[in-house]
């Protein structure tokens, strides 16, 4: 009742106004009234992490005594490639129903693998459905998740030294707790909802004490945590560099010594010079931010107990083609049995695609089956390609949910062009977008604001979806037969768990 007298007081004070006004921590915020909603872009929610709090926790906005004017999307935050970029990049956007009311919460986390992507997304389709959307942008690359000596000796005790990336997110959902009822939104209704990195952050976000009360619901879109290790802050664990040894290797590459001044140049390099070399990047065990591997946090049950959601999309190795297989231990235990895991597959051991097929198993499907069954989750398999292009796609790739989960499916039919056409090998011509193509994003909308509402996908005539278990998956594929009911775990999928478990040990 509180949070809806907000709401009422919130819109009927600003009536005279011809945009939508809200009283934020920050200051009064005017966005535009779009179609029935209120979008506000470019709301901060850190300090500028630039200067002295460059790889430093991101602090509390101040408020301002002034009007906000906050209708474009804020910088990206520094990654390779064009756009508009600035280390001055901590902002989130929110789209609310203009209706006074109390409405569940959706948090977006986007992909990118930690390297590149914003909250720069078409929210509309989505917040017209009755919900609070928020998307946020965080710190990427180096300057998301980096270490060295000369700046842990700065970092004061209790603090993170690194998973800034993580911090950034965690003190945005801080923001959504203590301002979100501005907009209608419930604080204690919040699903978090990511895909790839944005996925994996979800995964991370559920096993962070750091972020603990901060949501309610977690939907985690082919998410790549789960079995592997970790890198550790300062240790080298399971042949991978600690971060702080790759932090002195990237000090050394741009001529600064190892000394208590390094903390300082390093600050001072320009940023386009630190995002232009953005490896050694994602989550580490830090003690603090992530405690452990989410493989142990989860089969300990110390990760939140929320409802959960978890899924990957049944070609998610066509994102091999774009980060390749390294030679790790893995790798060359899955070519040592290729020849019992080719058949599985319909495939064989010369076979290229098998390599693509083994790629989306081992890195996101078998782990969301993992994290589901851990977690007593909902598990999801994303197989619906569209049905004019479904001639020529072998399944649906990392990432081609997106545009079903939003509704953002387009109105003129897909045109790849020349040259796109030619790396996907297929015609070029126009492919249209057909009723079934809307009607599965139609049924994958309900799906997850059935969620997001109740804690549970189901109802409103949707197929029956009913949490996982190993002996009893029951998966939904979205597929082109529509939603429905799959109970496959195959040998390869089985084999991909028994061999993490033979390469790192079952105590990983």
């Amino acid at each position: 009742m509180l949070s809806f007298a907000v709401s009422v007081l919130t819109v009927e004070s600003h009536a005279a106004f011809s945009q939508p006004r809200v009283l934020v921590e920050n200051g009064e915020a005017e966005g535009r009234f779009n179609g029935g909603l209120r979008v506000f872009k470019g709301i901060p929610h850190a300090k500028s992490p630039v200067g002295e709090l460059r790889w430093r926790s991101p602090q509390p906005v101040t408020r301002q005594n002034r009007l906000l004017r906050v209708y474009a999307y804020g910088s990206d935050c520094p990654q390779k490639g064009l756009g508009q970029q600035s280390e001055d990049c901590l902002y989130l956007n929110v789209w609310a129903p203009q209706a006074p009311g109390t409405y569940p919460v959706m948090v977006w986390i986007h992909g990118g693998g930690f390297t590149s992507g914003s909250g720069k997304i078409q929210g509309e389709s989505l917040a017209k459905q009755g919900i609070v959307l928020v998307s946020i942008n965080y710190r990427l690359g180096r300057l998301g998740s980096f270490a060295h000596p000369a700046l842990l000796a700065e970092v004061p005790p209790g603090e993170p030294a690194t998973n800034f990336w993580l911090l950034d997110q965690i003190v945005a959902l801080k923001w959504v707790q203590r301002n979100i009822a501005q907009f209608g939104g419930d604080p204690q209704g919040v699903t978090i909802f990511g895909v790839s990195a944005g996925g994996t952050s979800v995964n991370v976000l559920m096993a962070s004490p750091l972020a603990k009360g901060l949501l309610q619901r977690a939907i985690s879109q082919s998410g790549i945590n789960g079995y592997l290790p970790l890198p550790r802050l300062r240790q080298t664990y399971a042949n991978t560099p600690s971060q702080v040894s790759l932090g002195e290797r990237f000090a050394q590459k741009q001529r600064i010594p190892n000394t208590p001044d390094a903390a300082k140049a390093l600050r001072n390099l320009p940023w386009r010079a630190i995002a232009q070399d953005p490896m050694g990047t994602g989550p580490v065990i830090d003690g603090l931010a992530i405690p452990d591997n989410l493989r142990q946090i989860f089969r300990a049950g110390k990760q939140q107990n929320v409802p959960f959601i978890v899924g990957a999309n049944s070609y998610e190795g066509n994102l091999s083609l774009v980060i390749p297989w390294g030679e790790e231990p893995l790798k060359q235990l899955i070519r040592q049995n290729l020849s019992r895991l080719a058949p599985p597959y319909g495939s064989n051991v010369g076979d290229p695609s098998l390599w693509i097929d083994l790629y989306g198993d081992v890195f996101f499907r078998t782990r969301a089956r993992y994290l589901a069954a851990q977690a007593n989750g909902w598990h999801d398999e994303f197989n619906y390609v569209f049905q004019s292009l479904k001639p020529y796609s072998p399944g649906a790739g990392h990432g081609s949910e997106g545009p079903f989960v939003f509704g953002n499916l387009p109105k003129s039919p897909l045109r790849p062009g020349a040259a796109l056409a030619k790396i996907l090998g297929i015609p070029n011509r126009d492919y249209p977008i057909v009723p079934a193509d809307y009607q599965l994003s139609r049924n994958m909308q309900n799906y997850w604001l059935n969620f997001a509402r109740t804690g549970n996908p189901n109802g409103g005539g949707l197929p029956n979806w009913s949490r996982y278990a190993e002996n009893n998956p029951g998966t939904p594929v979205s597929d082109q037969e529509g939603i429905r009911k799959c109970t496959t775990w195959i040998d390869a999928a089985r084999f991909a768990r028994s061999a993490f478990q033979s390469v790192f040990g079952r105590s990983e």
